[in-house]
């Protein structure tokens, strides 16, 4: 599970939400939050100019390989994460999910999840519980992919995610069962939010540490 102990830290992540009315600057604020646990976490600046685009897409910091970040956004929320280890994160907020979606970005046993077992029919409508499901995967796969740095060059439902039985505490890292490929993800959900965090470690099959941590949009940034 995930921890604030003082223990060795694997990253820090900053989040925070905001009016709906000033999602134009999600990106100005993500930066910001970047900014602020990079310094926490490396002892220094970040810079800019270092920062290069990987083939599909993923930012990098040129030069140091245990430099890794990640950042996401949505229209009332944001996130930051920096670690030494290759690492994804998404942010989303509750929306509208059509039943085409669910199909083309969940296996199977996703959907039986998401539907509770019944049929999966195209004209349905998703109730509020099946769309919270649904997106719960949804930020899963998105960090997984965001981590791997292979954007959407594989079909999402390939890249399946087990939430039977998982705990719905909010603002309390639920780490799921590692993968055994050194993968290792986590949920983290607000009344506003849903985040997922995906981090590459494959030197031991234990707990990761990351410091979850709420950034103060006062007097920092005009919104």
């Amino acid at each position: 599970m995930c921890t604030t102990k003082e223990t060795k830290k694997d990253g820090i992540v900053y989040y925070c939400t905001f009016p709906e009315k000033n999602f134009m600057q999600e990106r100005k604020i993500a930066r910001a939050m970047l900014k602020k646990c990079f310094m926490e976490f490396f002892g220094r600046e970040f810079e800019e100019e270092s920062v290069k685009i990987g083939r599909h897409g993923k930012p990098y910091y040129d030069g140091f390989k245990f430099v890794q970040f990640n950042i996401s956004h949505c229209k009332t929320g944001a996130a930051a994460v920096v670690s030494n280890v290759p690492v994804g994160i998404d942010v989303e907020r509750m929306r509208w999910v059509n039943v085409r979606t669910v199909v083309k970005c969940c296996s199977m046993k996703e959907r039986s999840y998401i539907f509770e077992k019944a049929a999966c029919q195209e004209e349905k409508v998703l109730s509020t519980e099946e769309m919270n499901r649904f997106l719960k995967l949804w930020t899963l796969k998105e960090s997984y992919v965001k981590m791997t740095g292979e954007g959407f060059s594989h079909a999402l439902w390939e890249i399946p995610f087990d939430l039977e039985g998982i705990s719905e505490k909010e603002q309390e890292p639920i780490f799921l069962a590692e993968n055994g490929r050194g993968v290792h993800s986590c949920l983290y959900l607000t009344k506003q939010l849903y985040m997922a965090l995906s981090v590459l470690k494959k030197e031991h099959h234990g707990n990761v540490n990351f410091e979850w941590k709420t950034f103060d949009l006062s007097d920092k940034i005009e919104i």
